[in-house]
């Protein structure tokens, strides 16, 4: 994983948790449950991070969705 990464993920995980209204850890846990970081966020990297907030917010949520994990 390159230096840029992390930054990201830890963004997605702050701006997932202020628009449900929950905490950062209660989003990793979510995120780690169904791979979205290593199968999804870091494999898919170079693309996701020229997208806008919402897109990515909805985008990650369309990915849990997929696989059975709600953020809240």
């Amino acid at each position: 994983m390159n230096k840029e990464i992390l930054p990201f993920i830890i963004f997605l995980i702050h701006h997932i948790a202020n628009r449900y209204g929950v905490s950062p850890s209660v989003v990793y846990h979510k995120l780690e449950t169904c791979d979205c970081i290593k199968k999804y966020i870091i494999p898919y990297y170079d693309s996701l991070h020229t997208q806008g907030e919402d897109y990515l917010i909805n985008d990650i949520e369309i990915y849990l969705k997929n696989r059975g994990v709600s953020i809240l």
